[in-house]
Order: C-alpha cells, then structure tokens, then sequence
C-alpha cells in the first residue's frame, strides 16, 4: 500500500464511492504535486495519462486503485504490484460514513435504512458466481427499513391500507430513529474497535459475541407510537 495522506485519501475513497467524478479526480491529481512522492511516480505517471474520455478510463482506474485483474483492463496494469487503495480499507470507510451519517441525521433515517437494507441483502459476485456478497451484521437496520418502509412489502402485508401504514412510519421517523440508534453506535464502535474487520466488499470477521447479538434469528422488533 502507497503512504497516502489522510487528506489524499479521502478524495479517492470520495471517487470511488461516486461522490467525486473522474473529471474532478484528473483535476486533484494534476494539482497535487505531493502525489508523486505519495504513490510513486510509475503509479502517479499512469494516472495523469487516463483521458477522462477515454471509453473505459473508470474501469481502468478501478483497477489502478484496487490492483484487481480485469478482463478488460489494459495489460500493463495488470503488471503493478503495490495497491494505492486497499479495498479493505475503502469498505471501511464507506461503511463508517454511512453509519455516522445515520447517527446524525435523523430526517434521512429511510434514505440511509434502504442503503443498509441493500448491504445487508448484498449481491451476487459475478466471478465466483453463488457468493452473495453481504453484511449480515447490518440485519437489525436493514430488515427495520423493510418491513415498515418499503412499499411492496407494505402492499403485500397491508393490500388497501398500505398508505395509511407507511404515512404512520413517515410521521414518526425520529421516534424510530431513536430506537435504531443504539445499534448504529454498537455497529460502528465494533468497527472502530476492531470487533468487526472488513477485508473486503462483503467479507470480514466479527467477534462471536456481537454476531450472536447482530446476526441472530430474532430481529429486532421496534416499539410504535401509542
């Protein structure tokens, strides 16, 4: 792994979690000349050369920062040995961003609740195919959004008084998000404390005594308003 600054870093996990465009990466990287030293200049030459566009520039710069092997990426890529962004580290990241901005913003508990449905649900990865990339640690959150806030499943549970249900859900969404809390905290200090490690996209350890408690049968069932 390159010694990256913190500064540094956070504009490529910026990019790679789409909220910085390519163009806006090329414009960083020819501006910061600490990049050089930072990644070396073979790495940092190779970036600069991606024309933002370039048909397959973001696929390629995927694989500059991951150092995956990729089908259709160009062969010279392929050859570098040292990642610029681990992908554990950048899973890291995204994850305790998302948990804080849960924690902090109440108003979006149903935007960040469907994100974490979608974590915890995961995806299928296309190169080994039958392993479903997920966070099963996220289900208390996940499942929460689903059963009280997703309209087909509302449709299904409540057929003609689904609105009338999901308007109940949508007047009292601090009062669950002060129950949803807690477990957003216990989630991230696990993460920050090392009690969950994330090596990769849907891959990572936990202690036996938090996936007794956040990867157990019984979901946590939240309390509604008199």
């Amino acid at each position: 792994m390159k010694n990256l600054s913190t500064k540094n870093k956070l504009l490529f996990f910026k990019f790679l979690n789409d909220e910085l465009t390519y163009l806006e990466l090329q414009n960083f990287l020819f501006e910061t000349k600490e990049l050089e030293k930072e990644l070396g200049k073979e790495i940092y030459s190779d970036l600069l050369l991606f024309h933002h566009n370039h048909k397959n520039a973001i696929e390629h710069l995927d694989l500059l920062l991951f150092q995956r092997n990729h089908k259709n990426a160009i062969e010279h890529l392929k050859d570098f040995a040292s990642k610029v962004i681990p992908e554990s580290e950048f899973e890291t990241w995204k994850l305790t961003e998302l948990l804080n901005k849960f924690i902090d913003e109440p108003q979006k508990i149903k935007e960040y609740l469907d994100i974490f449905y979608d974590l915890f649900c995961g995806s299928f990865d296309e190169e080994k195919r039958g392993i479903r990339l997920r966070y099963m640690f996220l289900e208390h959150l996940g499942l929460n959004y689903f059963w009280w806030m997703d309209e087909h499943y509302l449709r299904y549970a409540h057929r003609s008084n689904w609105k009338s249900e999901y308007r109940k859900t949508l007047d009292n969404l601090e009062f669950y998000h002060r129950q949803l809390k807690p477990i957003a905290e216990k989630i991230l200090n696990a993460i920050n404390q090392g009690d969950i490690k994330i090596i990769s996209k849907g891959k990572y350890e936990i202690t036996e005594e938090l996936k007794q408690e956040l990867e157990s049968d019984k979901i946590y069932s939240l309390k509604h308003p008199e």
